[in-house]
C-alpha cells in the first residue's frame, strides 16, 4: 500500500508543470486568466462535494469495487488528455536546442524570479492554514468548538469558489492590470488575516475567511497567468517542476516552523505575524515594476 501511495504521489508530481504548460497550448493570450479561473473554479467545487459524495459512495459501494472505478477514472482522463489537440503542434516535438537548466532559468527571467521570492515569503504565512493551526486557534482564540473547525474551513472554500467565479466572468479587467491585481490582492490578504488574529468573535472569523477566498484565489488564478506567459513555450513544464522542487519543501518545513512558534509564542501572535508576510508580498509586486506593469502582451520583453 505505501508503495503504491509513493507511486502515485511520483506520478502526480508531474501533473502540475505538465498541466501548466499544455493550457496555452489548448487557448489563445487573452484567455488566459479566465480559463485558469474555469478550471479552479472546477476544482473547488468538486473538491467540495467530493468528500461528501465520497462518503456517501463509500457507505454502500464495496472497497475494491470504489478503488477499480478510480483507476478508470485515471485511465480515462489520460486518453482524454492524448486527445486534445494543441495550436502549436511544434510543442509535441521541439527541436533539441540548448538550454540552460530549470534551476537557473528560475532566476534568469525576472518575472519568474519575482514571483518564486513571492512564493517563497508566502510559504511562512500560507502554513498558518494548516488544518491543526487552525483546530488550534479555533479551539485556544475563538473559544469555540470544533463545529467551529469545520465552518471555518468551509467558508474559506465558498470564498474560493466565489472569487474564482469572479475571475472567470471579469477576466478582461484582471487582464489589463495583472500586476497590480496581484498586489491588491495578498494587501487584501495582509490585512484580513491580521483582522483574523485580532479577532475572538466565531461569527466575524467566518466572515473574514469568506472575505479571504476570493482575494486568495483572485491572486493565484492571475500569478498563474502571468507565468504562463512569461515563460518561453518550451521551458514552461521543466521550470514549473524546478519550482515545485523548491517551493514544496520549503512549505512542508514553515508548517513544522510555525507549528513550533505557536506552542512557544502562541497561535494568535503566529496568525499576526503571518498577515504582515501578506503584506511583504504585496509591497513586493507593486515594488518590482516589471511585476506592477506587466501586461500579458510583455511576455517575451521579460
Amino acid at each position: 500500500m505505501f508503495l503504491g501511495l509513493m507511486a502515485l504521489s511520483f506520478l502526480n508530481a508531474w501533473y502540475s508543470p505538465a498541466r501548466f504548460a499544455i493550457l496555452p497550448l489548448v487557448i489563445n493570450r487573452n484567455e488566459y486568466i479566465k480559463a485558469n479561473g474555469t478550471l479552479v473554479m472546477i476544482e473547488q467545487l468538486l473538491a467540495t462535494a467530493g468528500w461528501a459524495f465520497g462518503a456517501i459512495l463509500a457507505l454502500y459501494i464495496p472497497f475494491h469495487i470504489l478503488i477499480g472505478a478510480i483507476a478508470l477514472f485515471f485511465i480515462s482522463s489520460g486518453v482524454l488528455i492524448v486527445m486534445i489537440k494543441l495550436h502549436n503542434e511544434r510543442a509535441i516535438l521541439p527541436k533539441k536546442v540548448h538550454t540552460s537548466p530549470a534551476w537557473k532559468e528560475i532566476w534568469r527571467i525576472k518575472v519568474v524570479r519575482g514571483i518564486t521570492i513571492m512564493d517563497s515569503v508566502e510559504a511562512i504565512a500560507n502554513a498558518i492554514w494548516t488544518s491543526a493551526l487552525i483546530l488550534a486557534f479555533t479551539t485556544v482564540v475563538l473559544g469555540a468548538g470544533e463545529e467551529w473547525w469545520g465552518f471555518i474551513n468551509a467558508a474559506y472554500f465558498i470564498g474560493a469558489i466565489f472569487g474564482s467565479v469572479l475571475v472567470t466572468y471579469k477576466a478582461k479587467a484582471f487582464s489589463s492590470k495583472i500586476g497590480i491585481n496581484i498586489g491588491l490582492s495578498g494587501l487584501s490578504m495582509g490585512v484580513l488575516t491580521i483582522l483574523f488574529s485580532l479577532n475572538t468573535i466565531p461569527i466575524i472569523a467566518l466572515l473574514l475567511c469568506i472575505l479571504m477566498g476570493p482575494m486568495y484565489q483572485a491572486r493565484d488564478i492571475c500569478q498563474v497567468a502571468l507565468l504562463q506567459d512569461a515563460i518561453p513555450e518550451s521551458r514552461r513544464a521543466g521550470i514549473m517542476a524546478a519550482r515545485n522542487a523548491l517551493l514544496t519543501p520549503l512549505a512542508g518545513v514553515m508548517v513544522l516552523v510555525v507549528g513550533i512558534l505557536a506552542d512557544l509564542i502562541g497561535v494568535r501572535f503566529v496568525y499576526l505575524l503571518a498577515g504582515i508576510a501578506y503584506l511583504l508580498v504585496s509591497l513586493l509586486a507593486f515594488k518590482l515594476s516589471y511585476l506592477k506593469n506587466y501586461k500579458l502582451s510583455d511576455a517575451h520583453s521579460m
